[in-house]
């Protein structure tokens, strides 16, 4: 997957951490602003989200903007479920 800058996130989306969620801030391609993000979901569970023709991981979406710092390595979600992408459950 592609490394996004967080300044472009946050131009696109309208991000909250505590639920790890992302809002679209622009009605474009049939998708609605003010909508969930929804993307899709790879074989092992986890959301990804298209920013620039690109696949973002959403966890890897919401640490970046929690922490302002692109992930290094891989990260955990604390509950097993990759679904859960609060940053509370990041780690």
């Amino acid at each position: 997957m592609a490394t996004i800058d967080r300044a472009r996130v946050l131009e696109v989306f309208d991000v909250d951490v505590e639920a790890g969620t992302l809002r679209r801030r622009f009605t474009r391609g049939g998708k609605v602003a003010g909508e969930l993000a929804s993307g899709s979901i790879s074989r092992k569970g986890y959301a990804r989200v298209g920013i620039d023709r690109r696949l973002h991981m959403l966890h890897r979406i919401i640490w970046l903007v929690a922490t302002g710092e692109q992930p290094r390595w891989q990260i955990d979600h604390i509950n097993g479920e990759p679904s859960d992408n609060r940053i509370t459950n990041l780690r």
